[in-house]
């Protein structure tokens, strides 16, 4: 253990948890361990779940703390950007309310936003709400 950090690390389990683990460890000990290796662990028998994840604007630090690019990211991940949750049915039947997940100038910082969603006008290219 150099400086009380092991040699190597390895993290049990893949998926979004278990590679975003992966790469905070590695940041942290190629600072206060260089050569310290970390190796993820997956299993070949279970396959990808596809649960349309999601997270918050922290994930956008990160991306940027890790040196990747956020427009590639989503770009070969596939993913979308979800600025919140439409719940139908909230109150009565064809009641719905749309809940924001984030602080949308966090999600998408520069954007023009306004109390409804317009799509004239906005520098924005997506404004809308997933349906749960």
């Amino acid at each position: 253990m150099a400086g009380g950090w092991p040699e190597r690390i390895v993290v049990v389990g893949g998926g979004t948890a278990g590679w975003l683990a992966a790469m905070m460890l590695s940041e942290v000990a190629g600072r206060k361990a260089p050569g310290t290796s970390v190796t993820v662990v997956e299993s070949s028998k279970i396959p990808v779940i596809g649960v349309g994840e999601g997270s918050t604007a922290v994930f956008r630090q990160m991306l940027r703390r890790f040196g990747l690019d956020e427009e590639e990211f989503l770009r070969e991940t596939g993913a979308t950007i979800k600025f919140g949750i439409r719940h139908r049915d909230w109150r009565r039947l064809g009641h719905h309310y749309d809940g924001p997940i984030d602080d949308p100038h966090l999600v998408a910082p520069g954007c023009r936003w306004t109390a409804t969603p317009s799509r004239r006008g906005s520098r924005c290219r997506r404004r809308t709400f997933s349906s749960t």
